[in-house]
């Protein structure tokens, strides 16, 4: 976990831009009742407000690479160092 946490902080410049740019890919999506819903977007954008402020939790370190796996699917932006196709398994085990 503390690789992870060094990571994004040591790239965070980079992250922060690469996610505001992949929040705003959320900016509204239909709810299980067809209504309009901004959800997505406010969880991603306040995510990287969390970053930007230093203020991240490990769980929202976890989230960040999640995203950053979701934006690297076709294309990648922020290279994390794993082989391809090669997600990291935290399993079920607890967050130092």
């Amino acid at each position: 976990m503390e690789d992870l946490i060094e990571f994004i902080n040591d790239n965070k410049e980079l992250i922060v831009k690469e996610l505001y740019n992949w929040s705003e890919t959320f900016e509204w999506e239909l709810d299980e009742d067809g209504e309009k819903t901004d959800v997505p977007y406010e969880t991603v954008y306040s995510l990287v407000e969390r970053l930007e402020n230093g203020l991240c939790t490990n769980e929202d370190y976890i989230n960040i690479e999640f995203h950053i796996f979701q934006m690297n699917y076709d294309e990648i932006n922020i290279d994390l160092g794993f082989p391809s196709g090669c997600l990291p398994d935290y399993g079920n085990k607890p967050i130092d």
